[in-house]
């Protein structure tokens, strides 16, 4: 039980920072390409990443979809947000599966201070995805 509030908690801190950082920052140059890209109907957003732009396809996907939802900047940056937040369980798990739940919750609180999820986490980008499918491999390795 211990183990659960304290890895909610992490993830608490983590949501509330990058919530608080997606609703504040002015949009960016790369955030504003992704979007327009992924706003495109889905058969021209894959024919542009796969063939013209470059990119990861899968991110460009779920920006498509969470902009169809909500066509806003806060639906871009909610990707992100949410790739970071498994990143952090994913982090849990990896150390838990290595040396136990100290560990897990140690990596979790890591991950979740970490400023590669707290600038990324919180950018309309792949670099969150990125970070997840990291922390996705060596978790499914261990």
């Amino acid at each position: 039980m211990a183990t659960a509030t304290a890895v909610c908690g992490v993830l608490v801190y983590l949501v509330v920072r990058l919530a608080r950082d997606a609703s504040a920052k002015p949009i960016y140059e790369d955030e504003a390409l992704a979007g327009l890209i992924a706003a495109q109907s889905l058969p021209d957003v894959v024919e542009t990443v796969m063939v013209d732009r470059g990119g990861a396809p899968l991110h460009f996907l779920l920006a498509h979809f969470a902009l169809d939802v909500e066509p806003s900047v806060l639906a871009l940056r909610a990707v992100s947000i949410l790739f970071a937040l498994a990143t952090v369980v994913l982090c849990y798990d990896l150390g838990r599966l290595l040396a136990g739940r100290l560990a897990g919750v140690t990596a979790a609180l890591v991950a979740a201070t970490s400023e590669l999820l707290g600038i990324y986490g919180s950018f309309g980008r792949m670099y969150a995805l990125f970070a997840f499918a990291a922390a996705l491999a060596a978790d499914l390795f261990v």
